[in-house]
């Protein structure tokens, strides 16, 4: 008759041991900046000199362990540096409140504002308006040194996110005569994470700083998502593969703008909106780049909008705009190195009012590099297409090109093969036996785009592309977001059985009607003192 009694004690004992040894750590801790109470932080709050002593961080019923939220209050003018980390169940979540930030004259580029290195399932929260920033760090500052936001390196932060922060002003440059030498530096930076773990970096905002993300893969990498943010006076994304097998990464829905700000004497800096190599050895593969949207003014020294550098392999890019300004690109808006590379469905615009650019360009690579290129717009470039070392087409159709209007653009088909120039559009499809049902048109209105690369009524991009619903790229199947600033609207999913019929996609990225991109948001101009 005591047995039930027994084995409710039992029970009753081995449940709360359980919740002694496992889930005993603080749910919520709350930091301020002298450890009084601040805003939301009133209940026990803490210095971060506390944030930062590993004593703090573990299972104990006070300490930072395994599903516990640090809540930041106020304006925190110390370098955090974590110690410990969360499960997979159970992540540690540093989460920004309303109007809290980490807020330095300038923040090293050994532990950064915030260090999360070699640690695993921490999420960072910026909440409604987070900001990690330097208040004295630029050409016209009182410091001129390098400076990490968030340091996630050597080795990485496993399995963990950064979102919603603002990152901003780490190094604000402004004048031609600054030609500082960057060592270790970014808004975010980060080592690399391989196997089944991932680092996801999405809806933040960062500006003026070197690079908004500068990141250093590991071997068979393949972690990588960069998503829904908006990059500027800056240059975007930073891949730097140096020797290793990255395997796949996803950059997408992000808006790059804007780096005419770090123009200097010598072009010491060069301007990238995505800068990916693979160099001395390395290799890059299976990489994911679609719905962005890369636009504003590149300034005079500009690599490309989009820059694959070295060995790449069976990378995708689709639904992307890419619309910038500058005095030269002689490199290419998009300039990619490799083979098997798929290019579908984006709007590659150049500037007007220069005669010597580049808008695709297909570069080197050992042997016959296999190209697929369909659905595409290409206008307003001295050359449209730069083709080296006598790319296989695979399969290359259904594009629309328009001529440049600068003076000195080529009065001949703008397309270059191996140095060699075609005078008519028909001479470049007989020689590339490509193209078929592609249109050509000498002047830049050809396309009949509106000022955000729109087709307009009577374009010939209008139910003129192929239907590629059959592909299986689920985000291919609606246009471009441009960047997350619109909401992207369904392309005809029927058969297309002959260009000009409702069930045919249109060119580029938008369909026809669409609206194009919302302004970027929240953006701040920065004066230096």
């Amino acid at each position: 008759m005591k047995s039930p009694r027994n084995t409710f004690l039992a029970i009753t004992c081995f449940v709360f041991g359980f919740s002694i040894l496992g889930f005993s750590q603080a749910a919520n801790v709350y930091i301020t900046p002298n450890g009084q109470a601040q805003g939301a932080c009133t209940t026990n709050p803490q210095s971060p000199a506390w944030f930062n002593n590993p004593a703090n961080w573990g299972t104990g019923t006070s300490q930072i362990g395994p599903g516990t939220t640090v809540n930041l209050c106020g304006t925190i003018a110390t370098e955090l540096t974590a110690h410990g980390s969360g499960t997979s169940s159970a992540p540690i979540t540093i989460s920004f409140e309303s109007n809290a930030m980490i807020s330095l004259p300038y923040c090293d580029n050994n532990n950064g504002c915030l260090n999360i290195s070699g640690l695993s399932w921490i999420v960072v929260d910026g909440g409604t308006n987070g900001i990690i920033q330097n208040t004295a760090n630029g050409s016209q500052l009182a410091n001129q040194v390098d400076s990490v936001g968030i340091m996630a390196n050597g080795p990485s932060c496993l399995n963990c996110e950064i979102k919603n922060l603002n990152i901003i002003n780490l190094y604000v440059h402004s004048l031609p005569g600054d030609t500082h030498n960057f060592g270790v530096t970014g808004g975010i930076f980060a080592g690399g994470v391989s196997g089944n773990a991932f680092l996801k970096i999405h809806d933040n905002v960062c500006h003026d700083v070197r690079a908004c993300l500068s990141y250093n893969p590991v071997a068979n990498d393949s972690g990588l998502q960069v998503y829904n943010n908006n990059f500027y006076n800056a240059d975007g994304i930073n891949i730097e593969n140096n020797g290793v097998s990255l395997v796949g990464y996803a950059i997408h829905d992000n808006q790059i703008h804007d780096i005419a700000n770090w123009d200097a004497s010598g072009c010491p800096y060069h301007h990238d909106g995505i800068h990916s190599w693979a160099l001395t050895g390395g290799t890059s593969s299976g990489e994911l780049f679609y719905n962005n949207l890369i636009s504003g003014n590149f300034g005079t020294c500009p690599t490309g909008a989009l820059f694959f550098e070295g060995t790449h392999s069976n990378s995708q890019i689709y639904n992307n705009v890419f619309m910038i300004t500058y005095t030269q690109e002689n490199n290419g808006i998009v300039n990619v190195n490799g083979t098997n590379f798929q290019v579908y469905d984006n709007t590659i615009i150049g500037d007007s009012g220069v005669g010597s650019d580049i808008c695709f360009n297909i570069g080197a690579a050992s042997g016959r590099p296999s190209i697929t290129f369909e659905n595409n717009i290409l206008v307003n470039c001295n050359t449209l297409l730069l083709t080296q070392n006598s790319p296989k087409y695979t399969l290359w159709d259904y594009n629309t090109y328009g001529g440049c209007a600068a003076t000195g653009c080529n009065s001949g088909t703008p397309i270059v093969v191996n140095g060699s120039s075609f005078d008519t559009f028909a001479a470049w499809q007989a020689a590339c036996a490509c193209d078929s049902h592609s249109q050509y048109g000498a002047p830049t209105s050809f396309a009949g785009l509106n000022s955000s690369g729109v087709p307009q009524s009577g374009s010939p991009a209008i139910n003129d592309g192929a239907n590629m619903t059959s592909i299986g790229l689920a985000a291919l199947d609606s246009d471009t977001s441009a960047g997350d600033t619109r909401t992207p609207t369904a392309r005809p999913a029927g058969a297309c059985g002959a260009p000009g019929q409702s069930s045919c996609w249109t060119i580029g990225a938008y369909n026809y009607g669409s609206g194009g991109p919302n302004p970027p948001t929240n953006l701040s101009a920065v004066v230096g003192n």
